[in-house]
């Protein structure tokens, strides 16, 4: 290992292309920490997760496009309600549902401590929406 401007360059790494993707094998190298720890850390790189190895082996079903555009705010909005999340915030909330306006892209998002708190909470949205904006929501 070299190392070049506080950063570290790996020598004699062998490289060997895997399905299309480039796959790097190497050895156990004893990376050393800044100087001023004076101490070293095992490192097996080979552990390492390739995260583009990963993303390149996902599938996922894609969306048609659409050339349909929106005329007027409020004319379609998408929602996602998401939950519940391995942490809650300071009063419990761990699922959160989002409005996003397909004309202006504006994005409103509600934190909620039940998945069944969405009824009250899309009400409470629509009836923002009306007052506010004087106007109703055409298609959710």
């Amino acid at each position: 290992m070299v190392e070049r401007e506080k950063l570290y360059y790996l020598k004699n790494v062998s490289q060997q292309t895997h399905k299309g993707t480039l796959a790097l094998r190497m050895n156990t190298y004893k990376m050393k920490t800044k100087r001023k720890f004076g101490y070293g850390i095992e490192c097996n790189i080979s552990d390492f997760i390739c995260e583009t190895c990963v993303m390149a082996k996902s599938h996922r079903v894609v969306f048609p496009l659409s050339n349909k555009k929106t005329k007027f705010p409020f004319s379609l909005i998408h929602t996602d309600v998401w939950g519940p999340a391995p942490q809650s915030t300071h009063n419990g909330k761990k699922w959160f549902i989002s409005f996003v306006d397909d004309y202006t892209r504006i994005t409103w998002v509600y934190l909620l401590k039940h998945k069944s708190d969405v009824c009250n909470v899309f009400r409470s949205f629509h009836h923002m929406i009306v007052t506010q904006f004087n106007t109703h929501i055409k298609i959710i």
